[in-house]
């Protein structure tokens, strides 16, 4: 008898402290959170047990607000579903003035039952939005940095890498700012376009601008001139067409972290169909299309396999050929 006493207060006691536990782990996780997908910056805001808001914002665009209804699945896994201002349950007393409004003057555009998701993948902990036809359409990765900062370095991880023009000049492009440049060492920092400085593939380099153009065989690169009648910076003549070097692979970053959709909508299709396609071949995948398995064999780094059904992606590599593909369209 007095053991039973004795196991079942031992039980209540671990009930207790893992309710607790888990409301400080869903307080943490919703807690000052901020994710972005490189067009608008959300930030979560816990309302009550089971639902949150997430504070929006574009570069141009004043708050606006998405709420949902949250499961946990453990960790920081969560299934999200959108609903309608009018099923908020309650939110707390001190809230922030700016969440008051959104919700006070329905200013919360979140559809009422839009999918979405929260997962922790391949240790990156990320919002994943569904379309109509359940399939991703964007994801949001966390950041606490300037939106613009944000898109630019998504859009250099583009750019980065080893070319040869078809003069036989020498470029490359590196992540710290440094390059070469028409065969001379350089600097350069990406630039912004436009009267509200939108990110985009220009750079700055000896006090000029340059538009970058990403192809599928590497890049081309552009002279700009300024027009204060169209608000932004215009294309001018060619100056060079670059070949990529095929020693490495030009986007072994996308098996690494996820990608950004604001960057991939500002490239090519041709060039996101190689991009997809490089994350399979990695893996040694063998291609049906001629094309295509003709461009790889000429990359030095691709090795097939005898059998695809041995190319297994990492979850973040199927979820960023998924972006690739919503870019495609």
């Amino acid at each position: 008898m007095k053991k039973t006493i004795i196991n079942t207060i031992v039980a209540l006691v671990a009930t207790i402290f893992t309710t607790n536990a888990n409301a400080q782990q869903w307080k943490d996780h919703w807690t000052d959170y901020q994710w972005t997908n490189g067009y608008e910056m959300v930030s979560s805001v816990r309302l009550n047990d089971n639902q949150v808001l997430l504070v929006a914002h574009g570069l141009f665009d004043a708050g606006y607000g998405y709420l949902f209804e949250i499961k946990s699945l453990g960790d920081t896994n969560y299934d999200m579903k959108g609903i309608p201002e009018s099923a908020v349950k309650s939110r707390p007393q001190n809230i922030d003035e700016l969440v008051a409004h959104l919700l006070d003057e329905n200013n919360c555009n979140g559809d009422d039952g839009q999918i979405w998701k929260r997962r922790d993948v391949g240790g990156h902990d990320i919002l994943i939005r569904y379309g109509e036809d359940n399939s991703i359409s964007t994801v949001y990765i966390p950041t606490g940095r300037d939106l613009r900062e944000v898109a630019n370095e998504s859009l250099q991880e583009i750019i980065v890498g080893s070319y040869t023009s078809t003069k036989g000049k020498k470029f490359q492009f590196n992540d710290d700012g440094t390059c070469i440049f028409d065969g001379t060492p350089n600097t350069y920092y990406m630039a912004e376009e436009g009267e509200y400085g939108a990110p985009s593939f220009h750079i700055t380099l000896n006090r000029q601008i340059w538009e970058l153009e990403p192809t599928a065989d590497g890049m081309k690169i552009y002279n700009t001139h300024f027009r204060n009648d169209v608000d932004g910076i215009q294309r001018g003549r060619l100056y060079a067409t670059l070949k990529s070097s095929k020693n490495t692979p030009r986007w072994a970053f996308s098996s690494d972290r996820p990608l950004i959709g604001s960057t991939l909508y500002e490239v090519d299709k041709d060039v996101l169909r190689l991009m997809r396609n490089e994350i399979y071949a990695r893996h040694g995948y063998r291609f049906s299309d001629k094309k295509l398995q003709a461009y790889f064999e000429s990359c030095k780094w691709y090795k097939a396999i005898d059998d695809n059904k041995y190319v297994n992606l990492t979850a973040l590599e199927t979820i960023n050929v998924a972006l690739i593909k919503a870019a495609e369209k």
